[in-house]
């Protein structure tokens, strides 16, 4: 049980490090720790060879609580074209869409992807937390609550169609009631939607 906790505390950790790194040096810092669970031959920081296939490994660095999107994963698709490997692995610090699962399925080749909990797995089985990281770990997560993560949640891409919808069967509601606060609901779901959807746009990018 002990080994278990120090798994999990010392992937939840990585996973914290590689979204506040930089894109490369983190993607570079995922890429070797596949080279080094596969036994694949590194070929460059991000480009590895397992078996036969030349591999592109990519990042979406995604905040707890949000997922990767179908722009990333075509993000992903293109950027192996460009660099004429075999295969590519996207892996996200958090979960993926349910249209990023599809849009990965979609590709050809496919694209394979690697969610936060199985990157998290692999971190901790090479590097389990010490019992000072741990002790660090417990201290962290007593912090109140970030507004970083507030907005993360709020306006991930998931969210946009269920605002937009709420925004519509609000609007409904109102005209048949003529309720002023159903009117004001669907204006802030209106708004929400909006800026869902800029952020996601400015993160794709990015």
């Amino acid at each position: 049980r002990e080994r278990m906790l120090r798994e999990r505390v010392g992937g939840m950790i990585a996973l914290d490090e590689l979204i506040m790194l930089p894109n490369q040096a983190a993607c570079t810092r995922v890429c070797a720790l596949l080279q080094k669970t596969l036994d694949a031959e590194p070929l460059s920081s991000v480009t590895m060879r397992y078996g036969e296939e030349t591999w592109l490994i990519r990042l979406a660095q995604c905040l707890p609580g949000s997922s990767a999107s179908q722009g990333d994963v075509l993000g992903a698709h293109r950027a192996r074209i460009e660099c004429s490997a075999d295969k590519v692995a996207l892996v996200c610090t958090a979960a993926f869409s349910p249209e990023a699962t599809r849009a990965a399925e979609w590709a050809d080749p496919p694209v394979r992807l690697i969610s936060g909990r199985q990157l998290a797995s692999l971190f901790g089985r090479l590097h389990p937390a010490t019992d000072e990281d741990i002790a660090r770990h417990l201290a962290r997560q007593k912090k109140p609550f970030s507004w970083a993560r507030i907005r993360s949640l709020a306006l991930s891409a998931a969210k946009l169609r269920r605002y937009l919808l709420c925004s519509f069967l609000l609007l409904i509601f109102y005209l048949i009631t003529h309720s002023l606060a159903a009117l004001f609901s669907s204006l802030l779901s209106f708004l929400l939607a909006i800026l869902c959807a800029q952020e996601n746009r400015r993160r794709f990018m990015l």
